[in-house]
């Protein structure tokens, strides 16, 4: 026991940048351990750093480190996830949350929506970009706390974007009564989803669910119903003056199961809120981006997504080039417009007012210091080329080995 008191006392001394480089170095070795108990053990070493990190950052305003924080707790999370700790890793994932970890799980939760080929492309972009960022690295001296973290980000990066689907949240559906009242949107969104769907009431394996799917497949006045409350949802929110997240996820929930005339009149609503603000509005920018997402594929208008594409290009070529933030969140809208437009075999865009300008631009962010920004940026680059302008034939990104 000659060395117990100099072993006990450095990790409170430790810095925050020093704390969050000891738990992705712990986070590291549990990941490359072939001994799941030693990974535990490894897992709770990184949980244990966390948690210095956590109360000294807990007011911290510094966007590089809750980003740092989150990551570590979402790649915790995806770890434990394969080693079949599922509940475990859905507590790190909503602390992730809490630290701005939603950024990275919309990542993910893009990719699904992506063919293979785009995937390899992207892949193929991110590590010439991490190559680049490694030259750099050998000119900071070894050792410092920024060739640790700068190390760090270059070998997690590339390798935990494209490691395992993120799992959709469980949802738990209790219908309601012929002709209640309705708990909320999520429940009005599941009934209608019910009915939209084209399976039959046997296939479901909840006696609940069942029951009242064979009471109002047939009851024309019940559906009717439904979708007047959802047409009710979208007036209310059009009347509120404050759009704030809150309302604007609720409203947008409801976007897969809408009628066509509604998702229009939603998809207006959020086209001229961004439009007619002169400042960035990210949360209806947020709901243009997840409508879009989540739309069926019939309501989606070429013509309407190609203007769509056009003010968000315009508003991503003006934002300010110090405005990280407002550059990040537009290029992930950007991104899901692309995705939707590729889906629906959208050809013949302006090549000289929306396409050549917004390519150029895309392609220069794949050059910036932030890591999130040019995955996100080399995402949409690589969805640009699968939507051709009006004056060439279909680019298609090419397939690695």
């Amino acid at each position: 026991m000659v060395f117990g008191s100099i072993i006990s006392s450095p990790r409170g001394s430790l810095s925050l940048q020093q704390a969050l480089d000891l738990a992705n170095i712990y986070l590291e070795n549990a990941r490359n351990t072939q001994d799941p108990t030693i990974a535990l053990v490894l897992c709770h070493d990184t949980e244990i750093s966390l948690s210095h990190v956590k109360r000294a950052a807990k007011h911290t305003e510094d966007k590089t480190m809750r980003e740092g924080i989150a990551t570590v707790y979402i790649e915790l999370g995806g770890l434990l996830d394969k080693q079949g700790h599922r509940d475990e890793a859905q507590t790190f994932r909503k602390k992730s949350e809490k630290w701005g970890g939603r950024v990275l799980a919309s990542h993910r939760s893009t990719l699904t929506s992506r063919s293979t080929s785009i995937v390899h492309s992207i892949k193929s972009a991110l590590y010439s970009t991490t190559d680049t960022a490694s030259e750099k690295t050998s000119q900071i001296p070894p050792g410092s706390v920024s060739h640790i973290k700068q190390g760090i980000d270059i070998a997690t990066i590339s390798k935990s974007i494209f490691t395992t689907n993120v799992r959709p949240p469980t949802i738990v559906f209790n219908p309601p009564d012929p002709d209640s009242r309705l708990n909320d949107t999520i429940q009005l969104a599941t009934c209608l989803g019910l009915l939209k769907a084209s399976y039959q009431p046997d296939d479901i394996l909840d006696p609940a669910t069942r029951n009242w799917l064979l009471l109002t497949i047939n009851e024309q006045d019940e559906k009717d119903r439904l979708n007047t409350l959802a047409t009710d949802v979208i007036r209310a929110f059009k009347r509120d003056e404050f759009k704030d997240a809150k309302s604007v996820t609720e409203v947008v929930y409801l976007a897969p199961v809408l009628e066509n005339d509604d998702f229009r009149y939603l998809l207006k609503e959020f086209y001229s809120g961004i439009d007619q603000s002169g400042l960035l509005d990210v949360h209806q920018l947020d709901g243009l981006a997840h409508l879009i997402q989540g739309a069926d594929p019939g309501c989606l208008d070429s013509d309407d997504l190609v203007k769509v594409l056009s003010l968000l290009s315009t508003r991503l070529r003006d934002t300010h080039q110090q405005s990280t933030n407002h550059i990040y969140q537009l290029t992930v809208a950007v991104s899901h417009v692309l995705d939707a437009m590729a889906d629906a075999s959208v050809k013949g865009v302006d090549r000289e007012k929306i396409h050549e300008p917004l390519s150029s631009y895309l392609d220069g962010l794949k050059g910036s210091s932030d890591p999130y920004l040019v995955y996100q940026a080399a995402y949409a680059y690589q969805a640009l080329l699968c939507v051709p302008d009006d004056e060439s034939t279909p680019v298609h990104p090419l397939v690695s080995a």
